[in-house]
C-alpha cells in the first residue's frame, strides 16, 4: 500500500528543498566574492588559516563578512578507494563536480558550528587528511583579530 503524503507534509518537503536550493546559492556567492577580492581586502579580513605543511595546500580559510565569520573548505579530491569506503553514491552525485571523487568547497558559517561542539572538521588535499575538533578552530579565532589570522599546519609537527 503506497502512503499517502498530505498537503503540509509536501509543503513542508517544498520548503526543505527551497532551503538547500538557497544554501547552495549562497554558498557559491560567498566563493564567488571572496575569491575576486583583491588579496590585499582578503588578508584584512582573514581570521584563521590552516594550510598542508608538504606542499602549502589551502585546507581552511576563516573570514570576517560583514554579517558573520565564515568558514571555507576548499574542493578536494579522494582516492578511488577511499572515495568508495567514506561516501555514499547519493552524496558524490550531489556534492561532486564530477558525480564522483572531486569533492565541491564548501562554506559554512562559524556561529553555527559552535552548536556543535563534539563535532570536527574534515580538512583534505592530496598530501593531508586531518579533523580539526570545532572547540580548536573556535579557539583559534578567537584568539585571531581580522588581518591577523592564526596560522596551522597540518599535519602537526608536536602536540
Amino acid at each position: 500500500m503506497a502512503a499517502v503524503v498530505t498537503d503540509k507534509e509536501r509543503g513542508v518537503t517544498d520548503d526543505l528543498a527551497d532551503l538547500l536550493a538557497r544554501r547552495a546559492e549562497r554558498t557559491d556567492l560567498l566563493l564567488a566574492a571572496f575569491d575576486a577580492a583583491d588579496s590585499k581586502v582578503r588578508r584584512r579580513v582573514l581570521l584563521a588559516e590552516y594550510r598542508c605543511r608538504q606542499r602549502r595546500c589551502m585546507l581552511l580559510l576563516v573570514w570576517q563578512s560583514p554579517g558573520a565569520r565564515l568558514v571555507r573548505l576548499p574542493a578536494y579530491r579522494l582516492s578511488p578507494v577511499r572515495n568508495e569506503a567514506e561516501s555514499v553514491a547519493s552524496a558524490r552525485r550531489k556534492r561532486t563536480t564530477d558525480g564522483e571523487r572531486r569533492w565541491r568547497p564548501r562554506v559554512l558559517v562559524l556561529e553555527e558550528l559552535a552548536g556543535f561542539p563534539e563535532a570536527g572538521l574534515d580538512l583534505n588535499c592530496d598530501h593531508v587528511r586531518a579533523v580539526v575538533p570545532v572547540p580548536d578552530l573556535l579557539a583559534d579565532v578567537e584568539r585571531a583579530s581580522p588581518g591577523t589570522p592564526t596560522r596551522r599546519v597540518f599535519p602537526r609537527s608536536g602536540p
